[in-house]
């Protein structure tokens, strides 16, 4: 998955998986401002402008996209894309116009080109699909040109057009993005109850968002023939160097949602670390922990908890042997979470948590996926030893022979590693 700034973790297969994202097909409109936006991989946008000061506020997909298109110059212009970016911290980036083509035209729609980019800072709420800034890429075919808007808080600013021979090449099965795709309103409140709620209530301070909104690329009737959304929420608190205020390690979260019925096609964590340069080398989490085979429990007494025991009272739980835990390999290091048999995350389990031989329970996090380990009080966490156990809380209802699995990732210098382990 790509996440804000640094970098993150492919995760095990999920369900949904669409392909790569598409490339902006020839709207490079200006200026390298690449931004990691969707769980496909990362899309280099490049803009140019730098917001107005305006005075209203962050609005949604819905109410900037006329606002866009008001904007445009002549003619009749297919949306191709749509990114909407609520940034904890205030971002400026350079401009840089090598990007164009020699053969292609840029033509600002609003005054002159800028020298630099700024996106303000949005510390509010980023479950109502708002944006403090959002980019429409547009294309007109006919006329070999592309062409972006920017708004900010509602007040819409041409960036600028691009126009040439071969500056717009659209891949087969383009149709653009229609009139009645679900809003980013809409799309929030599935990825909400999808798993982001969880997520915004771990990480109340420093979490920024991007919601991109693709085309289809496929031929109508074939799989992913419809236009999708993404959300991508980071703990890191920018997209540059300069605003990386997040941790060296952390989790993301990322979701897809079908903008044509507005259902959600994938949802999940993924680790990410903000500080990631590219440099050095990035070890396994698998050569340094490992779980034996897992068991099915019932818990024990009337009040227990996932905190108290690691599988609450009544509960169906899966009991996994820690086997290999070496280098001083700690719960920090990695993130955990059930999956299905064709890999779409289950949103079933009630918790987890991490116990010594002793049956002290270590750390635990509750919910379906472990987004944050809680100590356990009076039990040291780190390292973790051979003997220890982690326990999956699966709630009321036997799981036994649905065909689930564990995914276990890596995080910090253990990023972009992952293993899998049967839940029979």
């Amino acid at each position: 998955m790509s996440g804000i700034g640094g970098r993150t973790a492919p995760p095990p297969v999920r369900s949904g998986g669409l392909g790569p994202s598409p490339a902006a097909s020839g709207i490079v409109i200006a200026i390298a401002i690449g931004v990691a936006l969707s769980t496909m991989g990362v899309l280099a946008l490049t803009l140019s402008g730098s917001p107005p000061a305006a005075a209203g506020g962050p609005v949604t997909f819905s109410a900037a996209r006329p606002a866009a298109a008001a904007r445009l110059p002549y003619g009749t212009w297919i949306l191709e894309s749509a990114f909407g970016l609520d940034l904890w911290n205030a971002t400026t980036f350079t401009e840089d116009y090598s990007a164009i083509s020699s053969n292609c035209t840029l033509t600002p729609l609003d005054g002159p080109l800028p020298a630099a980019l700024e996106i303000p800072g949005y510390r509010g709420d980023l479950s109502t699909g708002a944006a403090v800034i959002w980019f429409f890429t547009y294309v007109q075919p006919a006329t070999n040109t592309s062409a972006a808007v920017m708004v900010v808080n509602g007040t819409a600013v041409g960036i600028g057009e691009i126009s040439g021979a071969r500056c717009v090449e659209l891949p087969g099965g383009f149709t653009g993005i229609p009139l009645n795709v679900s809003g980013s309103a809409s799309a929030a409140r599935v990825v909400d109850q999808g798993g982001a709620s969880a997520y915004l209530a771990a990480y109340r301070t420093g979490a920024s968002l991007a919601m991109s909104l693709y085309p289809s690329y496929a031929p109508p009737g074939s799989p992913g023939a419809f236009p999708q959304w993404n959300f991508a929420y980071s703990p890191c608190g920018g997209l540059s160097p300069q605003n990386l205020t997040g941790p060296t390690d952390g989790i993301s979260f990322d979701a897809n949602v079908d903008a044509a019925n507005g259902t959600l096609v994938s949802a999940g964590p993924s680790p990410v670390n903000c500080q990631f340069n590219g440099s050095g080398s990035v070890s396994t989490i698998f050569s340094v922990f490992s779980l034996g085979s897992a068991g099915l429990a019932i818990g024990a007494g009337t009040t227990g908890t996932v905190a108290s025991q690691g599988c609450s009272s009544g509960d169906y739980c899966y009991d996994l042997p820690v086997t290999l835990a070496s280098g001083g390999v700690d719960p920090a290091d990695f993130a955990v979470w059930v999956q299905s048999a064709s890999g779409a995350t289950t949103g079933i389990p009630v918790g987890y948590a991490l116990e010594n031989a002793t049956g002290g329970v270590l750390v635990y996090s509750m919910g379906s996926e472990e987004l944050t380990w809680q100590p356990a009080a009076g039990n040291s966490t780190v390292p973790l030893t051979v003997g220890d156990t982690l326990w999956v809380d699966m709630g009321a209802t036997d799981p036994a022979g649905a065909g689930y699995s564990l995914a276990v990732t890596g995080i910090g210098a253990y990023y972009g590693s992952s293993e899998g382990f049967s839940l029979p």
